[in-house]
């Protein structure tokens, strides 16, 4: 795929309506919930921080590159009440697009606390900017391409999320508002409302070994996207499994339980699509850190999350 194709694309995508998905795509969804739903906060009983990066499309320039960072934990004694923080970072080409949200949940227990159920909000600020100065224009003198692409959008978004002791559930809308990406009248870009529906469960094969199935559905402006993921827990330390990405990638992902506070997560996705002639595949990683319950009860193990 040549630099001149991409970068068509890229103008597109900002100057026209974005029927697209424009959030980035992340195939460890299961392990860092709270970048998909703010009902996931506090569900890991502790405060637990974790940080991801990801490399799309290796090979090709411009090509999708995603940071984040995610804090929560429980500010009751109850664990009725959680709060949090997302920042992200997302770079494709020209544009990137930065973001900085904080996150509240309430948790109701049924019962006695084996089974839970959040609702979420979160509320931040989107920065959008694209910079073609460090790109060889096709035409620099195109009025199209010197235009100043750059927004900061306030924007709110809510979730549920239940889990007991052998499956979970959520569904979020984490960007409510359908703001203009430039403020100009006759510029047809804006955020598009996003919906993620996950899912997932835990089944026990022997004392050693689990099997963890789970998926995720992305709908966005009529456009959605399926996961499926197939993975097997062995003596509660490692997880290994494989993720379809509908007619988009096969990904295969590893993940090391280090000591009770830090886990270690990576995966790597070759593309089925005709994209898959001119990328060497993506790479993504996980590092989350725990800090120790300061209760004795553990209401659900950390496998299932």
């Amino acid at each position: 795929m040549s630099r001149k194709f991409l970068f068509t694309i890229l103008i597109l995508s900002v100057a026209g309506h974005l029927n697209g998905q424009q959030q980035f795509v992340m195939t460890q969804y299961m392990f860092n919930g709270l970048v998909l739903n703010p009902a996931y906060a506090g569900t890991h009983e502790s405060w637990s921080f974790t940080a991801m990066s990801r490399h799309q499309w290796s090979g090709i320039p411009g090509a999708p590159s995603t940071q984040t960072f995610t804090a929560h934990g429980s500010i009751t004694r109850n664990n009725e009440s959680s709060a949090g923080m997302i920042l992200s970072n997302d770079q494709f080409g020209a544009i990137s697009l930065n973001n900085l949200y904080g996150v509240y949940a309430y948790r109701m227990n049924f019962d006695r606390g084996r089974h839970h159920l959040s609702m979420g909000l979160q509320g931040g600020l989107s920065i959008f900017n694209v910079d073609l100065t460090q790109d060889d224009l096709i035409d620099a003198d195109d009025p199209v391409l010197n235009n100043d692409y750059n927004s900061v959008m306030a924007n709110f978004g809510t979730g549920i999320f239940y889990n007991g002791p052998k499956i979970y559930a959520g569904l979020s809308v984490p960007f409510l508002l359908n703001n203009r990406l430039n403020q100009s009248e006759q510029d047809l870009s804006k955020q598009v409302r996003h919906y993620y529906l996950t899912g997932g469960a835990i089944l026990p094969i022997n004392h050693d070994l689990k099997y963890k199935p789970s998926f995720l559905i992305r709908y966005a402006n009529g456009i959605s996207d399926i996961d499926i993921t197939t993975s097997f827990l062995f003596r509660d330390v490692i997880w290994f499994g494989v993720t379809y990405r509908v007619e988009n990638s096969i990904d295969f992902i590893l993940e090391v339980q280090f000591t009770d506070n830090l886990r270690f997560g990576y995966s790597y996705g070759l593309v089925t699509s005709e994209l898959g002639q001119s990328t060497s595949g993506s790479h993504e990683i996980v590092l989350n850190y725990r800090f120790r319950k300061q209760h004795p009860r553990v209401n659900h193990p950390r496998r299932f999350r």
